[in-house]
């Protein structure tokens, strides 16, 4: 790819743009994993389609705004960084198909391949920030820095918990311990993110 910043940065914003829109897009197809039940009473009864849809939200869209910050700081628009960051997209809008199979089958390959695409997802996030902290090219203030390092193990170490529910299915666990330890990865991650966001706080107001 061209060296010449100005093609650079309308490259990144491209690839942005046309990233949101991947994403949004994914986002639009997580509804058509919900159906209409017989009654009312059945959204209460069984909820589990509806905590999956929200779940599946929640994570793709903060996905979506770890993705933004990366392109803000992080990000040359390299063949390298194109590459993965398309490889990220199709994990991305491969996660609202895993998912319908999920509530499709509720068997352990439609599990092991919803966690597969998310975790290849965030893994491959965690990728990009790497890359982005270690390129020369990329100036960061010390505290840009450190911020991304943050990011980029809170987001590898979810990547890899996602990917071990692959493992523990292959292992021949039945579904009932698998989802189990995937209830648990899920909860991990929203309490990284909750711990992250505050770390992330009190080292801005400590500056």
């Amino acid at each position: 790819m061209a060296a010449d910043p100005k093609h650079n940065d309308d490259t990144r914003h491209r690839l942005e743009a046309f990233s949101d829109i991947v994403i949004a897009f994914t986002l639009s197809q997580l509804a058509f994993t919900l159906q209409v039940p017989r009654t009312s009473h059945d959204l209460i009864t069984h909820p589990i389609p509806l905590v999956a849809f929200l779940t599946s939200f929640v994570l793709i869209a903060g996905m979506w705004w770890l993705h933004h910050q990366l392109f803000q700081q992080y990000f040359i628009a390299d063949t390298a960084s194109v590459i993965l960051n398309f490889a990220f997209l199709v994990a991305i809008v491969f996660v609202a198909y895993s998912l319908q199979l999920l509530l499709h089958f509720e068997d352990l390959v439609a599990l092991s391949t919803y966690c597969l695409s998310l975790g290849s997802a965030y893994v491959l996030l965690a990728l990009l920030y790497v890359k982005g902290l270690r390129d020369p090219r990329i100036a960061l203030a010390p505290e840009s820095r450190l911020d991304g390092r943050s990011r980029a193990v809170v987001i590898g170490v979810v990547g890899i918990g996602l990917l071990s529910v692959v493992a523990v299915a292959a292992t021949g666990h039945d579904f009932s311990v698998v989802t189990k330890w995937f209830l648990g990865i899920t909860a991990l991650v929203f309490v990284l993110g909750v711990c992250n966001a505050i770390a992330r706080r009190r080292l801005k107001s400590a500056t």
